[in-house]
């Protein structure tokens, strides 16, 4: 059974006064993606890493929501430094943030960079009508499809909010799957529109991500399914 970890990145910023969840600094960015690359880490497309039954060793996801310019101007040269892939979720309407342009959005995907959709104005969509969540869903990847030329598939639900018939709009707007905030790791067996991460903000240092792909291995091998203590955030802090 294919075991992989999907690492959830939102705001990125070059200092932060304090550790926030929802926050990653550059340097810590850099150190995250230094130890990938590193010690052999790989970072499968999408759409192998969620279809395939052959286990990815040593691989990884990663993941970002919240994309603003930073995402493009500090992650993608950081990424390209390193020989990683990665998803960023746009919100093509929201205001939060230096907005991307269709430009940044071309370079990224040209570099490798898979885009997906983090819903139009990033609204929570378990809290509208379906009228209003099919708008979030329908327009965001019109536009994105528009800006860079080609499908999107991917969709990351705002705020980590998701319901079993949101699940159902998403699959019906032409979305191959949906990125919750439920912590967890991805199986083989998984629901794809259900997929689950673990969130990697300015918290998760260097040695707490290194427990956290250990225990993955050790999961995989079948000798170790510690998902609680690998995603609970009292492990992070134990661990650094």
């Amino acid at each position: 059974m294919i075991k992989i970890p999907v690492l959830a990145y939102q705001r990125i910023c070059s200092m932060v006064e304090r550790t926030d969840d929802d926050v990653v600094r550059e340097r810590t960015l850099r150190r995250h993606l230094s130890h990938l690359s590193t010690h052999g880490y790989r970072t499968p497309a999408l759409t192998t890493a969620l279809t395939t039954d052959v286990p990815l060793k040593r691989s990884v996801l990663l993941t970002f929501d919240d994309v603003s310019y930073d995402t493009y101007s500090i992650a993608l040269p950081l990424l390209l430094e390193h020989g990683l892939r990665a998803t960023v979720f746009v919100a093509p309407e929201a205001k939060r943030g230096r907005p991307l342009q269709p430009k940044h959005l071309r370079a990224m995907a040209s570099a490798g960079i898979e885009i997906g959709s983090h819903g139009s104005t990033y609204r929570r969509l378990d809290e509208v009508d379906d009228t209003t969540a099919l708008h979030e869903l329908l327009d965001s990847k019109a536009m994105l499809e528009d800006a860079l030329g080609e499908e999107v598939r991917w969709f990351a639900y705002p705020y980590g909010a998701v319901t079993t018939h949101l699940k159902e709009l998403v699959r019906a707007c032409g979305y191959s799957a949906g990125f919750c905030a439920t912590a967890g790791t991805f199986d083989g067996h998984d629901d794809v529109l259900e997929v689950r991460r673990v969130l990697a903000g300015d918290c998760l240092d260097v040695p707490a991500l290194v427990s956290k792909l250990d225990d993955v291995e050790k999961a995989t091998r079948g000798t170790s399914s510690l998902w609680t203590r690998w995603f609970s955030p009292s492990a992070a802090a134990t661990a650094s």
